[in-house]
């Protein structure tokens, strides 16, 4: 929903979406699909082939001498593989499984054992959620602070609304890991006021967000409710502030209690219509199978988006699983598909005046589009954008802004790189 000024001047007010209370169960696909990150290097050799068997919680071991981080969440035998070009050139290795009753591996049998922070690293970023336990154990400061999101960041998407009201004895579980974590000093909660019936028997302390879009980004938590200032450039980390998704800690806390892997996903999913349905999907399906037993066709000049409609990015193929990180997935029909232009900027202001960080955004985009990433850095503020959507929503000339940010701290990134391996 959206509110309007009478005179235009105004930030467009979106509300976050207030979770759907049916959810559809996906059965588990004949055939799963997992995405392996593929090294830089080109000198790179399989040591997976077509018939090899991958149990469940598995970690998924593709090139010689590098070690995954991916782990499957099917058991079943390896029937193709082939490369998947993802944005910004980065390439994954997709390997079609043909799936079975699950086989766990020995690091989910571990859990029956213990369940410490060691323990659950392995499953970092491969459970519902994603969450990275990595960051307490990489950081020189230690983390004292976990923000747990009850909203998501993007507009249509109710996952962890879903999550925090339906597996709330979970978050307790998973909050109570939380505190036992060296160094962690507090645990703050961000929820809907209409939501404090719920957030307030988990047994921590809760902070009323406003549900206005982009409020729910880190950034602005940070300002709003733990009065800090994100410095250009840095990470909440870095600051000893890490955030997690309502789902992630509900994931942990499955970990924790039931001594089993989670392995099954909630996905918000926006049809052409706009109406909202969330389903509970094995991690590894293809899209496809949820389109189908959600009785979803898509038609030739459709757009189907991973992500929410602000901050989504578009996908070329429906053989994409869903992964731990995938929350939603518009289908949008080509008649409802905005155009993008090639047309210069007016310089008509209206990214200036929606921009909640206040950037120069018709200054920057100018260095943007002739590729001066390094002035657009050091004379626009590129590095505070939080990449929220805003600018490109308003502007008049469909301009890809958006775009061009996420690229420019691309090239950004490559370019130091690059120069840290000339050291």
């Amino acid at each position: 929903m959206m509110k309007c000024s009478l005179f235009g001047s105004a930030t467009p007010g979106f509300r976050y979406a207030i979770s759907p209370h049916k959810i559809e169960d996906i059965p588990m696909p004949e055939q799963a699909m997992l995405f392996v990150e593929q090294p830089k290097t080109r000198d790179r050799k399989y040591v997976i082939k077509i018939g090899d068997t991958i149990k469940t919680g598995q970690k998924v071991n593709v090139f010689d001498n590098v070690v995954s981080t991916t782990m499957s969440g099917v058991t079943g035998s390896v029937t193709d593989i082939q490369t998947y070009r993802g944005d910004y050139g980065q390439t994954y290795t997709s390997l079609s499984i043909k799936t079975a009753d699950d086989d766990m591996d020995d690091t989910i049998a571990a859990l029956t054992q213990s369940t410490s922070l060691d323990d659950l690293l392995p499953f970092s970023g491969n459970i519902p959620g994603a969450p990275d336990l990595t960051v307490f154990k990489r950081f020189e400061s230690a983390i004292h602070t976990v923000v747990i999101n009850v909203l998501d960041d993007d507009l249509l998407v109710s996952v962890n609304q879903w999550a925090t009201q339906y597996r709330t004895s979970n978050i307790k579980h998973g909050v109570g890991f939380l505190k036992n974590i060296p160094g962690v000093k507090r645990i703050l909660l961000v929820a809907p006021e209409r939501m404090l019936s719920v957030v307030n028997t988990i047994g921590v302390e809760v902070s009323v967000i406003d549900e206005t879009y982009p409020n729910v980004l880190p950034a602005f938590i940070m300002r709003d409710h733990l009065d800090t200032i994100l410095p250009e450039g840095k990470t909440p980390e870095e600051l000893g502030i890490t955030f997690l998704k309502a789902e992630a800690v509900a994931s942990i806390g499955h970990m924790v209690d039931k001594k089993q892997m989670p392995l099954e996903k909630i996905v918000t999913v926006v049809r052409r219509d706009g109406s909202c349905h969330n389903a509970c999907v094995r991690m590894g399906t293809p899209l496809k199978n949820v389109f189908d037993c959600l009785n979803i066709t898509t038609r030739s000049g459709d757009r189907v988006i991973i992500g929410g409609p602000m901050r989504g990015s578009a996908v070329y193929s429906e053989d994409i699983p869903v992964l731990p990180s995938t929350d939603c997935i518009v289908i949008q029909s080509e008649s409802d598909i905005p155009g993008v232009s090639n047309a210069p900027c007016t310089n008509c202001g209206e990214c200036v005046r929606v921009c909640p960080v206040e950037i120069p955004v018709n200054v920057l985009v100018r260095y943007l589009e002739n590729g001066l990433y390094e002035d657009a850095r050091d004379l626009c503020d590129l590095m505070c954008c939080v990449e929220c959507g805003l600018c490109s929503y308003v502007c008049p000339a469909k301009m890809p802004v958006f775009q061009y940010i996420k690229l420019g701290k691309h090239e950004l990134s490559q370019i130091e790189t690059a120069e840290e391996q000339d050291e």
